[in-house]
């Protein structure tokens, strides 16, 4: 019997799979409860010792694509014009959406931004009657009243975050730009000297995705050399911190921003604001609540050092970017609910996320290749082949041209539809990717079912036997046995790995690969 043909017997453990991942992610979504040893499904992994016997996931191989940008800005169209994202692309832009996310779970969570932005917890109270058994009558006490308000004004805090952001966005474009313009830039040189405070790389990252509009804003304020940049994937990759989805500007990147007048982290510095006595902190305090906070914030927080600039001049810029402010602050609110999902799946830790990222790239040209075949029609991406057209996207000059050439036209990416229109498009294009390429356009991609598919891929090339070694063929009880032994160790694999997960929220030791007595 051939491997391939026993591989249907994986399918009949697939829902016990699933069930047994869903319990276990809401164990690692409770992760304050952890134990010392991380148990999952009876199984008892040993914590490491200290850091340097911890695992390191996701692994450092999963980056080795990523160079410095190569220069297009010479001759023309560069010589690997529909050259696709990479795998280390992908992974680090993974990385970059669990930061974003992390940082705006913290702004809302922020006591200190609270007090920043005047947002504060209603403490009504109301007079109540009860009966006092000591006394023998009825009293009156005051009962405090819950602010049914609160979380959605904290969440408030994450757009007063995006208005400060949105403006030293404008700031630092144009003077990125001027740098470039005057830096000689040889052959395989064309990138930034510095990377933005992360803040900036935000909306800067989220006005990528808006293609045409970037293009449209580029060429309307002069802006030749920004948008022919490279992402800097490998810049940013140096700068987070996978363990605790973290960004840290590296200390040039810092220098050169503080010498630019942006403070190299913004959320420091608004925290710093509402320790410190000072105009700025009253005056964000009364301006949070207003209509015109746009207008307001920028004011305020123009310079970071909390000194408002020239009122003249900074009233003139204030009024004149407020248009512009909001379109930048809406796009990085919706791309907010595409980090959400990126959280939600959790690939970067997934123990398959090589093969899902190598098939998310492989599918996204496939998905260019349908723009060609329906020219005029509109296109749904599936969430894998989402994310490897959004790496593309954010490195600008690259991907106008990469489209171009796979597509035969540019693609603008509009984030702006709404739901009805996405529905319907999607489900045309789930029908012409099954005519033209046959399988499932939006399959099940969560961490059980990338693994099970990961092992039916080996078995397809024939990688796998009984002994693993590749070669045998079984009877179907042998083979029967055989997949069942498969699909143990899959699911051994995948509970290490959430272990790793649960620890790591935890903010505890992380498991090595060593079981031990429960």
């Amino acid at each position: 019997m051939s491997h391939l043909a026993g591989s249907h017997l994986i399918g009949a453990h697939t829902k016990a799979l699933h069930e047994t991942g869903k319990q276990e992610v809401v164990s690692i979504q409770n992760h304050t409860k952890q134990p010392t040893n991380y148990r999952q499904q009876g199984t008892v992994w040993r914590p490491a010792r200290d850091m340097q016997e911890e695992p390191v996931i996701p692994a450092p191989g999963l980056f080795a694509t990523l160079v410095l940008p190569r220069d297009t800005d010479h001759a023309g169209a560069d010589a690997d014009a529909d050259a696709l994202p990479t795998v280390g692309e992908c992974a680090t832009h993974l990385q970059l959406l669990h930061v974003f996310y992390a940082l705006r779970v913290r702004i809302i969570e922020s006591a200190e931004l609270d007090k920043t932005f005047g947002v504060e917890q209603n403490r009504t109270t109301v007079w109540r009657t009860r009966y006092s058994g000591r006394y023998g009558r009825s009293e009156k006490y005051q009962h405090p009243l819950g602010d049914a308000t609160w979380k959605a004004r904290r969440k408030e805090k994450f757009r007063y975050y995006l208005i400060v952001a949105a403006a030293r966005f404008q700031e630092w474009v144009k003077k990125a730009d001027a740098v470039l313009a005057e830096t000689k830039q040889g052959t395989g040189s064309l990138c930034l000297a510095f990377l933005p405070p992360l803040d900036v790389l935000m909306v800067w990252h989220a006005f990528l995705l808006n293609p045409r509009d970037f293009e449209d804003y580029c060429r309307k304020h002069r802006l030749e050399r920004i948008r022919k940049v490279p992402f800097p994937w490998a810049q940013i990759h140096s700068a987070i911190d996978s363990r605790t989805d973290t960004f840290m500007l590296p200390k040039d990147a810092a220098a050169s921003a503080d010498s630019t007048g942006l403070a190299p982290d913004l959320f420091a510095f608004l925290a710093d604001v509402s320790k410190a006595p000072s105009s700025v902190a009253p005056t964000l305090a009364r301006k949070a609540a207003t209509t015109s906070a746009e207008s307001n914030f920028l004011l305020v927080l123009f310079t970071h050092g909390g000194t408002p600039a020239t009122p003249n001049t900074t009233t003139a810029t204030a009024t004149a970017t407020a248009n512009s402010n909001t379109a930048l602050i809406a796009n990085v609110q919706r791309q907010a609910v595409f980090a959400d999902k990126m959280h939600a799946q959790l690939w970067l830790r997934s123990p398959a996320v090589l093969r899902t990222l190598s098939r998310a790239i492989s599918r996204y040209a496939q998905f260019l290749a349908l723009f060609r075949a329906h020219p005029g029609q509109t296109l749904v991406p599936a969430l894998d082949v989402d994310l490897a057209w959004h790496t593309h996207q954010l490195s600008a000059s690259a991907y106008g041209a990469g489209v171009r050439a796979r597509a035969g036209r540019f693609i603008d990416h509009d984030d702006k539809l709404g739901v009805g229109v996405l529905k319907g498009a999607l489900e045309r294009t789930a029908e012409w990717y099954f005519v033209a390429f046959g399988g499932l356009y939006a399959p099940c991609l969560c961490w059980d079912c990338e693994a099970v598919a990961e092992v039916l891929e080996r078995e397809a090339n024939g990688d796998m036997d009984e002994d693993g070694d590749g070669d045998g063929d079984l009877d179907g009880e042998e083979e029967e046995d055989r997949m069942g032994r498969l699909v143990d160790a899959v699911q051994d694999e995948l509970h290490y790995y959430r272990s790793v997960e649960a620890a790591r929220r935890a903010r505890k030791q992380l498991p090595v690969r060593e079981k031990v007595p429960a």
